[in-house]
């Protein structure tokens, strides 16, 4: 009876370690890309996640706090510990490196699959079958989004903790008297709750398993409620501290216009119905939702079939819960999952395939459970039909991975697949732009200007372009446009006192910056303008100041250098300090553009 046992926990190991395996070999090429999109403002260039001494602070804002920032919508909505906490961790770490904030996420979903597999098992599914739920969940081309997009990682983690709490609880349910058990259940819920809003999921289903009949008996259930309803109480605590009492924060006056409530229904029942096909059908994959979708009107006849779909599956789920069980507990994950992202309450994004993640692991294992239980899917039908999808999962899964490569791969894939989304240009157009390619980024924030004429940010980007195209007129009339029609943010502002200080409007230019340098004190970028506008102003002190503490702040922004050489040399008239510039940039840039000139320079005055 041992030797059988044996048998059996090894094979259950193996059909954990197979989704793992799985996993991690599927998105390996991923560990090599770098920082897109919000990893950009929230990580890579965000101070606040590179220094262990700023964690505090951070800690007591919501997640994608930027000091100085612009107050995006997620620093208001979203509370995040432990994503914060991970983020700069792992930027303290690797340095500063991509590598391994990619390679946490992908050894993440790597356990997730693991996890889909083992709670299917606890719920009562042969390991066969868990194998291939889990394989499906390792390699589903849906999930791109999540492992390979570092910001993706909040889904991933939720769902890390989410399902360890039900594995934990599943498996106290079959030895109550392991009371580490329920206190390491707690501890994940709780965690599960910091990192992400999706996993309040738990606060149904968690009871739901504690409350159901456990094998040992009645004993400890009291204790174990006791403890999550601590959690939880602990979780609202903090969030209100840091968040508020408000459901949705003081930033919902930014999010998108999503219609009065009718309409938002329908836009649900159009999500509900394009989550669906995504997970059967998942292709085409985009980071934008279809162009029906991204304002109101919605289509009705699509948004009301969802309704009526939602409706159905709420009904069985609901029965479902009700009776506990297995099916309580998939129905839950997928079900309670879905809801929060379907816009009955908006939220920042309209879409997103991240999304889906936690909902998935519920409606495969539901699905398994299903077929399982109606004799369709036995062991040797489960291992064919795990080889017979993963090949095309796989194919589907890797002609997505290299689109989060960079944000010009994603931003051009974007605007392919849906060319008549503004957003995907708009995001194009910048993608290039700081990569210098002026000319392909005018075209593209053209064409978002032209498929969205009435949104001034992206009329901003596309005047900050033209700025630094040299077509200061056209470019300035956009920023003056964009700027009478929204809260002005430190990029716009920089960029029309940039702007001014061309057309020398020079008193103009050093207003408009210095609101901007109110905004983001520490801005080197800001500084330079700013001292670039007092220096033709011939406040030469003020101009040296700014630009001295802009080259404290990043000493290897070469730009600063050269203003400081000529302020030093042209208009103070002083060439020893301006011989002492010229060394630094030439010990610091030998090999720069300028190099040869200002060497030349230097040649003329000891000569």
């Amino acid at each position: 009876m041992s030797r059988r046992r044996k048998r059996r926990d090894g094979s259950r190991r193996f059909h954990l370690w197979i989704p793992f395996v799985l996993a991690l070999a599927a998105y390996a090429p991923a560990i090599g890309h770098g920082f897109v999109w919000d990893d950009a403002s929230f990580i890579r260039d965000n101070p606040a996640a590179h220094d262990l001494s700023r964690l505090a602070t951070s800690l007591g804002h919501g997640y994608g706090w930027v000091p100085g920032g612009d107050g995006g919508v997620d620093a208001y909505l979203y509370f995040r510990p432990v994503i914060v906490i991970a983020n700069t961790l792992h930027w303290i770490l690797s340095g500063g490196s991509p590598v391994l904030f990619h390679l946490a996420n992908v050894v993440t979903h790597g356990l997730n699959a693991a996890l889909v597999s083992l709670l299917a098992v606890l719920l009562g599914s042969s390991p066969a079958v868990a194998l291939l739920l889990g394989g499906i969940f390792a390699l589903h081309p849906l999930h791109v989004e999540a492992v390979t997009w570092i910001s993706g990682r909040t889904d991933l983690t939720a769902t890390a903790f989410t399902l360890a709490t039900l594995c934990l609880l599943l498996a106290w349910k079959q030895r109550p008297e392991r009371r580490s058990l329920s206190v390491a259940a707690t501890l994940t819920f709780l965690l599960a709750l910091l990192s992400k809003e999706s996993a309040a999921v738990l606060v149904v289903l968690a009871p739901l398993l504690v409350l159901t009949p456990p094998r040992g008996g009645e004993r400890g259930r009291a204790g174990v409620l006791a403890m999550l309803g601590a959690a939880l109480v602990v979780y609202l605590l903090l969030r209100i501290q840091v968040m508020g009492p408000a459901l949705v924060g003081s930033g919902a006056d930014n999010l998108p216009a999503r219609g009065p409530l009718p309409a938002r229904a329908i836009l649900a029942g159009c999500l509900f119905l394009l989550y669906l096909l995504r997970f059967v059908v998942p292709w085409p994959l985009s980071v934008e939702p279809p162009a029906a979708l991204a304002e109101p009107p919605y289509p009705i006849g699509i948004g009301v079939a969802g309704l009526l779909a939602l409706a159905a599956a709420a009904f069985f789920g609901w029965r479902a819960i009700r009776r506990g069980g297995a099916a309580g507990v998939a129905w839950g994950l997928a079900g309670l999952g879905i809801l929060p992202v379907l816009q009955f309450i908006p939220t920042g994004e309209v879409y997103g395939e991240r999304f889906v993640y936690l909902p998935a692991a519920g409606l495969l294992i539901l699905a398994g459970l299903l077929l399982e239980r109606r004799g369709v899917m036995r062991p040797r039908a489960a291992h064919l039909t795990l080889v017979l999808l993963a090949l095309p999962c796989l194919l589907l899964l890797e002609s997505r991975v290299g689109d989060w490569r960079d944000e010009v791969s994603l931003f051009r894939r974007a605007a392919a697949t849906h060319p008549h989304s503004a957003r995907a240009h708009a995001n194009l157009g910048s993608a290039l732009m700081d990569l210098g390619q002026l000319p392909e980024a005018e075209r593209s924030l053209a064409e978002a200007v032209r498929l969205d004429p009435d949104d001034p940010r992206k009329q901003a980007q596309y005047g900050s372009l033209l700025v630094n195209m040299g077509r200061v007129d056209e470019g300035v009339a956009k920023l003056e446009g964009a700027r009478a029609r929204m809260t002005p943010t430190r990029t716009l502002l920089k960029n029309l006192g940039v702007g001014w200080t061309h057309q020398g409007r020079y008193e103009e230019a050093t207003v408009v910056l210095e609101r901007a340098l109110a905004i983001d004190p520490d801005s080197p970028d800001l500084l330079e303008a700013l001292g670039t506008a007092e220096r033709k102003r011939e406040r030469y002190d003020v101009a040296d100041r700014l630009y001295r503490r802009a080259v404290e702040l990043e000493p290897d922004r070469p730009s600063v250098y050269l203003n400081l050489i000529g302020l030093h040399f042209f208009n103070r008239r002083d060439p020893e300090t301006g011989r002492q510039w010229a060394r630094r940039f030439l010990e610091r840039f030998p090999h720069a553009p300028q190099a040869a000139q200002t060497r030349q320079l230097l040649r003329g005055e000891t000569g």
